[in-house]
């Protein structure tokens, strides 16, 4: 998973970009973040992927999809997004993407 913001104010940890979090990580992000709503969960995996299990709350934008770059752009930037996908190169790309 890959961690994202563009907020320098970003109350979740000083730095507003990480790369590469464990799960644990991730998990005390989500949780702290429940009803926070500039905290997004994006799934960049595929739609099969994501309807066999996803992390609750997730929005899901297929990776490989056709309109997923223009899907990616229409993200409200100053939100913060804890990028997901299975083995981490699609959730690094879209960080490069994000950056």
């Amino acid at each position: 998973m890959t961690y994202f913001s563009n907020d320098t104010n970003a109350a979740i940890q000083n730095d507003t970009i990480q790369t590469s979090i464990y799960a644990a990580t991730a998990y005390q992000l989500v949780d702290s973040n429940t009803s926070n709503p500039n905290f997004v969960i994006l799934d960049v995996r595929t739609a099969s992927e994501f309807n066999t299990d996803h992390i609750a709350g997730a929005i899901n934008i297929d990776y490989y999809g056709a309109t997923f770059s223009t899907e990616l752009d229409k993200l409200d930037r100053s939100k913060i997004y804890l990028l997901h996908c299975a083995g981490g190169s699609r959730s690094a790309s879209v960080l490069t993407m994000m950056k």
